[in-house]
C-alpha cells in the first residue's frame, strides 16, 4: 500500500488483506477521500504495481496485477505525509477513512517483499523516509516493518499478531 496525505485527503493505491472472516485480498485505488475496488481479484502470490502522484492540480492512484490496470484520477494538493507499506483495514474507521484509531484482525500472511521503492525518484533512504510497524489499538504489535535495504529501495513487512476471528488467525 502507498499512499499520500495533503489538506485532509488521501491519495491511495495498494492491496489491503482482510478478514471478513475468512481472509481475502482487495485492491484498493482512493483519490480525494473517494475509495474504489477494481473488479478483478488479487489472489495470494500476485505481484502489483502501484503508484501513486501527488501534484498541486491533480492526483492519481493506478494499480497494476497482471494484465490488469485501473487508474483513478483526482484533484491535486501540497503532500504534507506519505505511506508506503503493508496497511490492513485495522486502521480504518466507521466513516472507511484512515488514522480513526478503530481496528479489526489482520490476516495471516507471509513476508511482503516491497522493491523498487521510491518517493518522488529517489530511494527510501535519500528521501528521509521512517520506518514504523503496525500495531493495534492496544498497541501490539501486528506487522513489522524492516529497515530499508543497503540500497534504501527495497524492504519486507512481517505478520506477527491478529486478534483474529477463527483457529486460522482470521
Amino acid at each position: 500500500m502507498i499512499g499520500v496525505k495533503s489538506n485532509n485527503a488521501y491519495t491511495i493505491a495498494g492491496v489491503i488483506p482482510e478478514c471478513a472472516p475468512t481472509s481475502s485480498y482487495e485492491a484498493v485505488l482512493q483519490v480525494d477521500n473517494t475509495q474504489t475496488s477494481p473488479s478483478w481479484s488479487v489472489n495470494p502470490g500476485d505481484t502489483v504495481e502501484v503508484t501513486v502522484t501527488e501534484t498541486k492540480t491533480t492526483s492519481s492512484a493506478e494499480i497494476t496485477d497482471g494484465p490488469n490496470t485501473e487508474t483513478v484520477t483526482g484533484g491535486g494538493a501540497k503532500v504534507t505525509s506519505d505511506t508506503l507499506g503493508a496497511r490492513s483495514v485495522n486502521c480504518l474507521g466507521d466513516s472507511g477513512k484512515l488514522d480513526e484509531g478503530k481496528c479489526s484482525p489482520v490476516p495471516e500472511t507471509t513476508v511482503t517483499r516491497f522493491s523498487a521503492a521510491s518517493i518522488n525518484g529517489s530511494s527510501l533512504t535519500t528521501a528521509g523516509a521512517t520506518h514504523e510497524s503496525l500495531v493495534d489499538a492496544a498497541g501490539k504489535l501486528e506487522i513489522k516493518s524492516s529497515k530499508p535495504s543497503a540500497g534504501g529501495t527495497a524492504f519486507t513487512d512481517t505478520w506477527k499478531f491478529s486478534c483474529g476471528y477463527n483457529a486460522a488467525r482470521c
